[in-house]
């Protein structure tokens, strides 16, 4: 059993598989993954508004009855009991009441000026520190108007060390360090920073306004910065970078020391922001969700991957497997090179290292499209038969299943799902059996010398 808190919106995807949300008024458990569960708390709040809405017009059409007849003895005695069953839907009602909402960030930014077609142009750009180390080869590439970068690369790569040189630019840059924080006067006020860090064309209603939707409303306007938590240092920076007017946005690790929420939000308004982006950041869903390419950095320079974080991710892990594969052959060449029998000269040792790979790739061509077809499934399949559970759980339900129509339609819903998965645990288990025979080739060729997992 595992229990865990977490921001990071893929990690809590990819490893839970229950949510515990303590967000409303009582803890809701579901078996679901987060994004699930959001979904789904989604359409039963859709669901409870309708309701409502159904009981508020019975409400008012038995109390129109009332008004109208009231007064009237012919009619009083139904208008009484119309009043009682009135106040009878008016309980039902109070159970319908919307749940407290999970906490939102929603702005619109500001019209920034049109910039030029170049926002940046580097040339043979390099950098060392005093020891004399470079982090990378001169650099030399172009950002235009509109482009989205997610600078990614191995920690201590040189990403926000590049933020900051081109942070020196001409261009109207908005610049958010993840130690951005550090400029901020702790013995200032919240609402006095923010008027010192933003454009001074704001007004006071604006930077109250936009205080407020970041989280730091009314209560916090003559707050000391010193008093305020990192989450809402950061908050408060982000806010007065949003004042700026800025066209283009370098943002070094925005979403740290922020709450799930927070981020979702940001991840919403960058993607309003008609601007140029360029950013670092470890924050998984803001790469996938905002970044259009993704620029990798390392020894030799920046790969571009067009695809966004996506193809990177995909590329990265390959390398890695790469990597790890050539560590295991080299371990193995060493091995034969030293056991017992006659040893292996350099010629040899790279021919069969060539024929090992060759081997290694034809079988990773192989079983690369069946895994990902099995994990593709196996998502769809959990979706038939979470949705087939949701369909037994409403044909248990009394109410329900006196509707005969909507019985009818349940259990044609239910016979087709019960199909459809069942035609996919089909395809999976000879998806099983084909990636098991592919297996057990890779199993042989390590024995034999292959050494490495694809």
């Amino acid at each position: 059993a595992l229990v865990f808190v977490a921001h990071d919106r893929v990690f809590m995807d990819r490893i839970g598989t229950h949510v515990l949300y303590l967000g409303g008024s009582k803890p809701v458990f579901r078996k679901a993954t987060f994004s699930q569960f959001v979904e789904l708390q989604e359409e039963l709040e859709e669901q409870r508004e309708r309701e409502a809405q159904r009981l508020n017009a019975e409400i008012e059409r038995k109390m129109d009855f009332v008004r109208r007849f009231g007064a009237k003895a012919t009619k009083a005695r139904q208008a009484g009991s119309r009043q009682k069953m009135a106040k009878k839907l008016e309980k039902e009602l109070e159970g319908f009441r919307p749940e407290a909402k999970r906490k939102e960030l929603s702005f619109k930014w500001p019209e920034p000026p049109k910039a030029d077609k170049t926002i940046l142009s580097v040339a043979d750009l390099a950098f060392a520190f005093p020891d004399g180390v470079s982090l990378w080869p001169p650099l030399t590439f172009t950002i235009y108007r509109g482009q989205r970068i997610a600078l990614v690369g191995h920690n201590g790569c040189g990403k926000s060390t590049l933020l900051k040189i081109l942070a020196g630019s001409l261009v109207k840059m908005g610049y958010y360090s993840q130690h951005q924080t550090e400029l901020l006067n702790s013995s200032g006020t919240v609402l006095g920073e923010i008027r010192r860090l933003s454009d001074p064309r704001m007004t006071e209603e604006e930077l109250m306004s936009v205080l407020g939707l970041f989280l730091l409303g009314q209560n916090y306007f003559d707050r000391q910065v010193s008093s305020l938590s990192g989450g809402e240092r950061s908050r408060l920076v982000l806010a007065s970078l949003f004042l700026a007017r800025a066209n283009f946005l370098v943002l070094d690790e925005p979403t740290n020391h922020l709450d799930l929420e927070s981020r979702e939000a940001l991840v919403e308004a960058l993607n309003a922001f008609d601007g140029t982006l360029l950013m670092v950041a470890h924050d998984r869903y803001l790469l996938s969700e905002v970044a259009d390419e993704a620029w990798s950095m390392d020894g030799d320079g920046i790969t571009v991957y067009k695809e966004g974080f996506a193809e990177y991710d995909v590329a990265r892990r390959a390398a890695l497997a790469a990597s790890k594969a050539g560590k295991e052959r080299e371990k193995d060449a060493g091995r034969k090179a030293e056991g017992p029998g006659k040893a292996l000269d350099r010629e040899e040792l790279k021919r069969l290292k060539r024929e090992q790979a060759e081997q290694r790739n034809a079988l990773y061509k192989k079983m690369r499209p069946k895994q990902e077809a099995y994990a593709k499934l196996e998502t769809q399949l959990e979706a038939l038969l979470t949705e087939q559970s949701d369909v037994e759980a409403a044909l248990a339900d009394p109410e329900v299943y006196a509707d005969g129509n909507k019985t009818t339609e349940l259990l044609k819903k239910f016979s087709q799902l019960k199909e459809s998965s069942e035609q996919a645990l089909e395809k999976l288990g000879e998806l099983e059996a084909e990636l098991a025979e592919l297996e057990a080739q890779r199993a042989a060729l390590s024995m034999n010398g292959g050494g490495d997992e694809l």
